[in-house]
């Protein structure tokens, strides 16, 4: 036998006599859990970006909603979730694992330490800038563990089979795969979110461009307006996209507006325009910064726009409506403005506003005291105007408007006192603006706007929301299958409302050709998931 021979030989024998350590069964066990955990917690985000499920702690401008929007929400250039970066590459460690049994190969290993950095970083960010989104940890947390198992894994593992070794090109190739597969499906989500507002904002600007008869609040409702109603003369243009009309609801409190109409207490522009906006927001709401920008370019651009800007901080500290603190600096803000106001009138009220969103409504003493020396303010007594009763006072009128207005979330704006619904198309305010200017509207003062209040706003969110097939929860049912008013209730039995409403539509349903169901929603976390703590105890045996 040659030398090459002899050299192949050994070679063979030593590869027999070193095989694959197998890995312990607890630590595949881990590694399997961890990712598990991290998949369940990211295709929750998955799916919520598809409006797939709504889920807890993650509504309109709550940390989820900021961390998916923030720029760390986002792969630069491609603009893809980093939800779904997560996702494709969360199941291309776990195929991997699988096909080799949990053995680590190098070039997995590797592969899964890129991922320990980006997390290490994904958790920095998130503590640094407080976007404390629970399924955003879940995900790392689950993933971490799994990375100390793979660790642990590969340092066990002398030797690999060939096809333990090929534990990395089964993750790259399952990564790839699901992120082609996402694709279509982000493409699909991102073009019905588009679609919904751009419905919304034709309906709002139909309702803001048809011809007012008088200034009253609610409109004949839909069959008699399908019927064949009267409509007003003088209409320059018919809208393409007819709104929706407002539905006839019970009387409403007093307008809260006072005598100067529906404005806020500093403006832009003149007092009797054509075009009068309002928004209430908050200084460090991502959406409020960016419509902000949209109003200073109008302003710039046009001579016939008023705007007013109210508060709505989304913060506990000086806004007794919400229960999470989104935004911890929000009040402080909104303090801050309205100090400017006070002590400078209209100018500075409006410099400190600006300067504020810019900021993203974030700042120390140090770029405080900065800004205010730079408009020969006097600090300790900006600070004790900042911090008086009377600012309080001030900003928690503008909550209770916002209250009294249905508000959900900011930014909430409004043109001639019509909501503009569906913002968050491309230019959907300047859109607005332009087709309401096309009506040559009269310059008129604010006292002129009259936006609809909580009661009927509901009432026409409800009438705009896509309909849900709800499976019949038959021995919770009263009424004929053929009905045409189908009411489904969720509620606890512990709860006056719940009470109060079942009440009214069991009555309803034994006089009224309707089909009533009644499901269980029970504040208590014995039962329910979803909620964080529990309200009423024994709601889960009630049920």
């Amino acid at each position: 036998m040659d030398q090459g021979g002899v050299f192949m030989n050994r070679q063979s024998q030593r590869m027999k006599s070193v095989q694959a350590q197998p890995v312990g069964a607890t630590i595949v066990a881990v590694m399997v859990v961890g990712l598990l955990v991290a998949l369940a917690s990211d295709a929750a985000l998955v799916a919520e970006s598809f409006a797939a499920v709504g889920l807890p702690g993650c509504g309109p401008d709550s940390p989820c909603a900021r961390a998916t929007a923030s720029a760390w929400g986002r792969v630069p250039v491609l603009n893809w979730p980093t939800s779904f970066l997560g996702l494709a590459y969360y199941l291309g460690l776990l195929a991997a694992i699988v096909a080799t049994r949990g053995r680590v190969s190098p070039g997995l290993k590797w592969f899964v330490r890129l991922g320990v950095v980006a997390t290490i970083g994904f958790i920095g960010v998130a503590l640094i800038e407080r976007l404390i989104c629970p399924y955003c940890l879940g995900a790392h947390t689950g993933f971490l563990c799994f990375a100390v198992a793979a660790e642990w894994a590969a340092s066990k593992t002398r030797a690999l089979s060939l096809g333990a070794r090929r534990g990395a090109t089964v993750a790259l190739s399952t990564f790839l795969v699901a992120t082609l597969a996402l694709f279509p499906m982000r493409a699909r989500a991102v073009a019905a979110a588009e679609r919904a507002a751009e419905r919304e904002l034709a309906e709002s600007t139909a309702r803001l461009t048809s011809p007012q008869t008088e200034d009253v609040a609610v409109v004949a409702p839909p069959d008699e307006a399908a019927d064949g109603g009267p409509v007003a003369d003088g209409s320059a243009s018919a809208p393409t996209t007819a709104a929706p009309p407002p539905v006839v609801v019970e009387s409403e409190p007093a307008s809260p507006w006072g005598p100067e109409g529906f404005t806020g207490r500093y403006r832009i522009g003149p007092a009797k325009a054509p075009i009068r906006i309002v928004i209430l927001s908050d200084y460090q709401c991502p959406d409020c910064k960016k419509i902000e920008r949209d109003v200073r370019a109008l302003l710039e651009e046009r001579d016939d726009i008023s705007f007013s800007a109210k508060h709505f901080p989304m913060c506990t500290e000086c806004n007794p409506h919400i229960t999470r603190n989104m935004h911890p600096n929000a009040c402080q803000a909104a303090r801050a403005a309205e100090a400017a106001g006070i002590l400078g009138g209209d100018a500075a009220f409006w410099q400190i506003h600006h300067w504020l969103f810019d900021v993203g409504g974030v700042f120390t003493a140090r770029t405080l005291r900065a800004k205010l020396d730079e408009l020969a303010f006097d600090y300790n007594e900006f600070l004790r105007v900042m911090q008086s009763d009377e600012v309080l006072g001030l900003i928690q009128a503008d909550i209770d408007e916002g209250m009294a207005l249905g508000l959900h979330f900011t930014p909430m704006i409004f043109i001639n006192g019509v909501e503009l619904r569906g913002w968050q198309a491309p230019n959907a305010l300047r859109r607005a603006v332009t087709a309401l200017a096309r009506t040559n509207p009269p310059p008129l003062t604010a006292a002129a706007d009259h936006p609809p209040l909580a009661k009927q706003k509901y009432i026409e969110d409800w009438r705009t929301q896509p309909t849900l097939r709800l499976r019949d929860a038959v021995e919770h049912t009263r009424g004929p299958e053929d009905a045409r008013v189908a009411v489904v209730v969720f509620g606890d039995y512990q709860e006056e409302n719940t009470r109060r409403v079942d009440a009214i539509f069991a009555e309803l349903s034994r006089s009224t050709p309707m089909r009533y169901s009644f499901r269980h929603f029970p504040f208590d976390a014995d039962c329910n998931p979803h909620v964080r703590t529990t309200r009423f105890e024994g709601s889960c045996r009630a049920a």
